[in-house]
């Protein structure tokens, strides 16, 4: 079948464990690289082996696989991608990427979000411990970042369509209560719902138009073994289907990609710790190693900072750590 991502930029797949999915992320990915795509990856650190395979080909800094710092810092470099091609668009009098030809940066960015409910649901916030208690610091603090990886998410499906962005969302079930906002749902107009036997429930959750999605035929969900990885799908320009992905190893994905002279390869999967602080707004940096120091002036509440946020001092040097956050505390208070 063909995923037609020029009439809809966005993906949402949904299905039960051991539906399907991943056997479908798989052949997307490798599908997306092979066509020129750069990838960037986030999920939960134990599901993330199932996609190791790719490491060595995504954008640099586009593994979020490490740490929930390290999906904000890969959500949050897509986006700051997305808004340097639309500068320059604006600035050409060009309203969409399909015009640039001759900008080879201007390839399409894939950002797959798998087990997006896993990565979405809060942690329990001991609320009983001290506020400085780790335990509770730390789980505030993971909520946060996830706060800020599915914000990231949403504004690249949302703002982000016409420089050539494409999010792919994999969850079990996609809506507000796992995490999937109603305005990301509505984004994707490529939808696939794993599983022979969806209840009519799943169907009107998982599609816009649940009447006009194809159904699973009998004879396939009752015949054992050829149920098993069949879904439906509901996408922009073509009639509704009802699909079997083939299945391959992913050893034989990564030695198509080994052997190819075209497909690139990154220089460095992981976000730098410097990326990190900047998109995690934790950049009180010592710049002489670039690690993180102790001061974190906003508290860790605020999301990445905008230019407009920057904090700079009388000789025009920008200020950081507690400098900045003494300076802007006395400017607020002047």
């Amino acid at each position: 079948m063909r995923l037609d991502l020029a009439s809809a930029s966005h993906t949402l797949l949904q299905g039960l464990p051991m539906s399907g999915k991943s056997v479908n992320i798989t052949a997307f990915a490798y599908w997306m690289l092979q066509a020129g795509a750069e990838l960037a990856i986030v999920d939960t650190p134990d599901k993330a082996v199932d996609f190791d395979w790719l490491r060595p080909y995504v954008r640099d800094g586009g593994w979020g696989c490490d740490s929930y710092e390290a999906m904000v810092a890969t959500c949050g470099m897509v986006y700051a991608e997305g808004k340097r091609r639309a500068a320059i668009l604006k600035r050409r009098g060009i309203n969409n990427w399909f015009a640039i030809t001759d900008d080879p940066s201007f390839r399409p960015v894939v950002l797959i979000a798998d087990e997006y409910t896993g990565l979405m649901t809060p942690e329990r916030v001991p609320k009983a411990l001290p506020r400085d208690h780790p335990m509770r610091a730390e789980a505030e603090a993971t909520n946060g970042f996830k706060d800020m990886v599915a914000t990231f998410i949403q504004k690249i499906a949302l703002e982000m369509r016409f420089v050539g962005m494409h999010v792919f969302v994999s969850t079990q079930l996609g809506n507000t209560k796992t995490g999937v906002s109603t305005a990301l749902k509505a984004a994707c107009g490529n939808r696939f719902l794993m599983g022979p036997n969806a209840s009519d429930n799943q169907r009107a959750n998982a599609f816009s138009a649940p009447d006009s999605v194809a159904e699973v035929p009998e004879n396939v969900k009752t015949t054992p073994g050829v149920s098993k990885g069949v879904g439906v799908t509901e996408t922009e320009g073509q009639p509704s289907q009802v699909f079997k992905g083939y299945y391959a190893p992913t050893t034989e994905f990564a030695d198509h990609l080994a052997a190819s002279s075209t497909v690139r390869r990154t220089t460095r999967p992981e976000p730098t710790r410097a990326e990190i602080a900047e998109h995690t707004g934790q950049d009180d940096l010592d710049h002489g190693t670039g690690q993180l120091g102790d001061t974190d002036p906003w508290n860790g509440r605020r999301a990445p900072r905008a230019a407009a946020d920057r904090v700079y001092g009388e000789d025009g040097r920008e200020l950081r750590g507690a400098a900045a956050a003494a300076h802007a505390a006395k400017i607020a208070g002047a």
